[in-house]
């Protein structure tokens, strides 16, 4: 019955066969006909009817037939078939079994109805999957922001229609995770930031000083905030002034010092303050940023003149990358440390060389004294906790938290924005951009 020269009438006879497999395969066949379908949807066996309804050339009639099965499976099967109307759709979020009502929703032929319909749903997650859905609305997502279930809200508040008003809502969830979502939001505005700034949980208002749209006004405000991280990353910022990072300088925290010193805008002036400091790593940071500085101010050779040819520039600034988001070279290039040397990748051998690891499970726990820099983009030091590639062949560590399991400040930590955004953006939960420098 597998035979490619198999004709409809065999399959037919196939189909009356005492053993299950033969009907099975027999449905399997390319030359399988509606009218077979028909036949394997009535079969005794659970297993024959499924894969009658999953063949692309079952018609609408079979699905509704298959959506009357009393196997879950089989009416499954039918909710996923690409010929499903909108009608089956209906009737799949009216079904009794919760996996086929989520099933329902994701089809691509989901209507504003549905997802109206899936909305109400007492599941949780069918709702979750309903919010998810890309015809979502604002009206659908006004909707799910009061949802009981603080899983809903959150996953609300991810969907790219979301809109100004909706992230307002979220900044007063009751639930952490909601508006730490809702401040991390690309829209976010100017007043969304100041709300944040304002929240009870220090890492909300330790997100808001991530976001593009933080203004040097925000970062004043931060600078006041009684929780230190808070205080690190508003000097992270690249928008912190020179005002800003005085104030930082004469901050009670080591680590708040140690971070007024990496941000890009930091000046001569600041170093000697640095190199002043009580703390011996504050006084390092200090040195590395004042060999950076003298570095990036020194003359270039003309392209006549005896120096570093552009081959050796290459080999100088080569570099490990392991990245789950884009990441824009053009901003690493133009960092103290590149100088705005032309950057390429790192060859796989290279990567295994410094990290131990094929390509794809580099992290940066471990690998700070290995490498001649570490640089770490605004989300990934502001995410609180998330997944990273252990330095070991097919292995990652999960539940890694920024800040404590590997270090945000230090000799050969910068933390800078590197990460190139783009539409529909969001963070995610693995911690990919690192630049771990050879």
């Amino acid at each position: 019955i597998e035979h490619p020269n198999v004709t409809p009438e065999h399959i037919t006879t196939a189909l009356k066969d005492k053993h299950d497999t033969v009907r099975y395969r027999a449905m399997r066949h390319s030359n399988v006909t509606p009218e077979h379908i028909t036949t394997a949807l009535k079969d005794k066996v659970a297993d024959i009817r499924q894969m009658a309804i999953t063949h692309p050339k079952a018609t609408p009639e079979h699905i509704t037939t298959a959506m009357k099965d009393k196997d879950n499976n089989v009416r499954m099967q039918a909710m996923r078939h690409l010929n499903a109307t909108p009608e089956h759709i209906s009737a799949g979020l009216k079904d009794k079994a919760e996996d086929i009502r989520i099933t329902a929703i994701d089809h691509p032929n989901a209507t504003l109805e549905h997802i109206t319909t899936a909305l109400k749903d007492p599941s949780d997650d069918v709702r979750q999957r309903a919010i998810s859905h890309p015809k979502a609305t604002p009206e659908h997502i006004t909707t799910a922001l009061k949802d009981r279930a603080d899983m809903v809200r959150w996953r609300t508040i991810h969907h790219p229609n979301v809109t100004a008003e909706h992230i307002g809502i979220a900044l007063k969830d009751k639930d952490v995770d909601v508006r730490r979502s809702a401040v991390e939001h690309p829209n976010a505005t100017s007043e969304h930031l100041s709300t944040a700034l304002k929240d009870i949980d220090p890492s909300v208002r330790y997100r808001s000083m991530t976001h593009q749209n933080t203004t040097p006004e925000h970062i004043s405000t931060a600078m006041k905030d009684s929780f230190p991280m808070v205080r690190v990353q508003a000097m992270y910022h690249p928008k912190a002034t020179s005002e800003h990072l005085h104030i930082g300088l004469k901050d009670k925290s080591e680590d708040v010092r140690a971070a007024a010193l990496q941000n890009p805008n930091v000046t001569k002036s600041h170093i000697a303050i640095g190199l002043k400091d009580k703390d011996d790593r504050v006084r390092r940071v200090a040195r590395m940023r004042k060999l950076e500085i003298k570095h990036s101010n020194s003359k270039r050779p003309k392209k006549d003149a005896p120096g570093l040819s552009e081959h050796k520039i290459l080999n100088f600034s080569k570099f490990l990358v392991e990245f789950a988001t884009p990441t824009d070279t053009e901003k690493l290039s133009h960092l103290p440390i590149f100088d705005g040397k032309h950057l390429e990748l790192a060859d796989e051998a290279t990567i295994e060389k410094h990290t131990g690891a094929k390509v794809g499970f580099a992290g940066p726990i471990g690998l700070e004294g290995k490498v001649h820099a570490i640089i770490i983009d605004h989300a990934v030091a502001a995410m609180a906790v998330g997944v990273t590639g252990a330095n070991k062949t097919d292995y990652h560590t999960k539940n890694v938290v920024p800040g404590r399991d590997f270090a945000l400040t230090g000799d050969n930590i910068i933390v800078a924005d590197i990460r190139n955004a783009v539409e529909g953006d969001t963070l995610g939960e693995f911690l990919g951009d690192q630049f771990f420098v050879g």
